[in-house]
């Protein structure tokens, strides 16, 4: 049987498999591509709505028009849309003409110029579709701020990069369904600091929380928690001051924690983990992931935490994981390249049949 004798449902399966992860407007690649094959494949492949679902436009030179995207939008019927714009040249046409489909956005990422955002503050949606929002700042300049225009959508996913804390924390409010929260503050700003603590119910997963919205946030569900980034130091050092005693009291707010990471890369580690040593904190804490511990010799707060957690009889779940990464990528360049031989073969000594061990370096 020829590829032309092949049953519709086939064919149309065969094209989907052919889509990389990020569809992009190009008679080199898919979909358009399969337009181009044969009359045949151009019939199944213009009927199939599924094919033009995603779009995704970045730095190319050869940006596509107006009218090549509305194209590519009525293929798509009434589909949820997945919109991916990232330093496109025009961004502001290209981010108007999205908005006119914003009633279908499912999966949307942008990482535009902070002046192509104004466009989005006149917009009030609804956004009926959405699950899944990436906003990040390229070619930040000065202070200048763009609104957090998404309110009363059903996301699950939000991403947010170089937004003031306050208007965050604002805008989180609205967010009671969001089950994963990724949050950077690459440009601090603390003129309006937020005025009261946001809930979120249905949070999981928050990562780099290397801000100031720790104090204004709980998440009585969350189980995984991720400190990432040169930015958490902000914690400690840029007002408003975040003390140690204030990050304990943040973590006895979520209680229900088994996993946390720290990635900090900062002397700050040692004051951080040994919060853990006590089993009021993250009573239920089965994983402990520590990138690049800038400690030296000194590791025994470390060695204490895990004794601490593995013997007490008052945790709810015991330690059972630690995993130790020193990433090929320093984000310093005195920073640690690997752990010490001596401290390495120690921590490998803890190892159990119900405690496992991990050192990447």
């Amino acid at each position: 049987m020829s590829v032309l004798g092949l049953p519709v449902e086939v064919v149309q399966s065969i094209m989907l498999q052919s889509l990389a992860e990020k569809s992009r407007p190009m008679t080199t690649e898919s979909p358009l591509i399969l337009t181009q094959i044969c009359s045949l494949w151009r019939e199944i492949s213009l009927q199939s709505p599924e094919l033009w679902q995603s779009i995704s436009l970045d730095d190319d030179e050869h940006s596509p028009s107006p009218e090549i995207l509305d194209a590519w939008a009525i293929r798509a019927a009434d589909r949820p849309l997945n919109i991916s714009l990232h330093a496109i040249h025009d961004p502001e046409t290209y981010l108007q003409w999205s908005m006119l489909h914003s009633t279908r956005w499912q999966n949307i990422d942008l990482k535009l110029p902070a002046s192509a955002f104004s466009i989005l503050t006149h917009q009030n949606g609804p956004f009926p579709m959405l699950r899944s929002f990436s906003l990040a700042v390229a070619f930040h300049g000065g202070r200048n701020r763009c609104s957090i225009p998404i309110r009363d959508a059903p996301l699950l996913v939000l991403k947010i990069t170089s937004f003031d804390a306050g208007e965050t924390i604002s805008f989180l409010q609205h967010c009671s369904n969001l089950v994963d929260l990724t949050f950077t503050l690459q440009v601090p700003s603390y003129d309006e600091a937020p005025s009261h603590v946001c809930t979120l119910p249905s949070l999981r997963s928050l990562m780099n929380a290397g801000s100031a919205i720790l104090p204004y946030l709980t998440a009585p569900n969350l189980t995984r928690l991720d400190l990432w980034g040169p930015a958490f130091r902000l914690l400690l050092d840029t007002p408003p001051h975040i003390s140690a005693p204030q990050f304990r009291a943040f973590l006895i707010l979520i209680p229900t924690v088994t996993d946390i990471q720290f990635a900090i890369y900062t002397a700050e580690q040692q004051q951080l983990v040994s919060v853990l040593r006590s089993t009021d904190i993250l009573p239920h804490l089965e994983t402990l992931r520590i990138d690049r511990p800038a400690w030296g010799e000194g590791y025994d707060v470390l060695f204490e935490t895990v004794r601490e957690r593995r013997e007490s009889s008052e945790a709810r779940g015991r330690l059972a994981t630690l995993h130790l990464c020193f990433p090929h990528i320093q984000p310093y360049p005195s920073g640690p390249t690997k752990l010490p031989n001596v401290t390495k073969d120690r921590l490998l000594a803890l190892q159990s049949a119900d405690f496992r061990v991990t050192v990447v370096d």
